[in-house]
């Protein structure tokens, strides 16, 4: 087998120590260097993106608790103003409420003048006052207008 073959093998492991050393000199100065700057590089730029990513996360922490904050201020103030405008409102309704009792008063009052001028006025004109309502009592009855005099001569004489 020549692979056993001893006059072989210096020139074999001088060829396998050539080989390796230029391997090993194209590895060491120019392949590692070059991966180790990538790797470099990539590493400070991923520290870099955690490092802005702590910071937006912070600052969005602040955001939301001055959102937070100013959202409590605005439903304090919603608040505040909601009570404002319930208590005018219940200010305004009692005015209205006052205004329409005294109109109500006045109107009552008015409507028991006339009432009471027109019970005054039915005592004096009792006999005319009477006739009139029978007349109408009968027109609603009978559809007919009823004969004024004949009414008058009644009411003569049940009066006597």
């Amino acid at each position: 087998m020549p692979q056993f073959d001893v006059s072989s093998f210096i020139s074999q492991l001088f060829w396998l120590a050539t080989v390796f050393a230029f391997l090993y000199f194209l590895v060491s100065k120019f392949i590692a260097p070059k991966a180790e700057s990538i790797l470099t590089a990539r590493n400070r730029c991923l520290e870099d993106n955690i490092h802005n990513a702590n910071d937006y996360n912070d600052q969005a922490k602040m955001l939301d608790l001055a959102r937070a904050t100013k959202l409590k201020e605005i439903n304090a103030r919603v608040e505040d103003m909601q009570q404002q405008a319930i208590e005018a409102l219940e200010v305004h309704f009692l005015e209205q409420k006052e205004d329409l009792k005294n109109v109500l008063d006045s109107k009552q009052d008015k409507a028991l003048a006339a009432i009471n001028e027109y019970v005054n006025k039915f005592h004096v004109e009792e006999p005319e006052s009477c006739i009139n309502l029978a007349s109408f009592i009968i027109k609603k009855i009978t559809n007919h207008p009823a004969d004024l005099k004949l009414l008058k001569k009644i009411h003569e004489k049940a009066a006597e």
